[in-house]
């Protein structure tokens, strides 16, 4: 079993947190990390406690076949690549 590489998808929502940041005037201050040992990319940031940027970022990843975790109560979003 491989995973995806976890870069390009941590780059990915680096570039849609920018997006909705100049998109809504917001400033969400999304950080990303990787997990390798993991294998997850991991979302944090204040903004994500507000549920508007939070459920578009998750409305993307779903989109984009990525399957999440939405950790409202702790700004959270964790991605988790997936196998093939």
């Amino acid at each position: 079993m491989t995973s995806e590489p976890l870069q390009p998808i941590a780059d990915a929502i680096t570039h849609e947190a920018v997006r909705l940041e100049v998109a809504f005037g917001l400033r969400l201050g999304v950080v990303v990390t990787i997990d390798e040992e993991a294998g997850t990319v991991i979302a944090t940031g204040e903004g994500l406690q507000d549920p508007g940027p939070r459920r578009e970022l998750a409305a993307t990843l779903t989109r984009n076949g990525l399957s999440h975790d939405v950790l409202g109560a702790s700004a959270m979003i964790i991605v988790y690549p997936t196998a093939t």
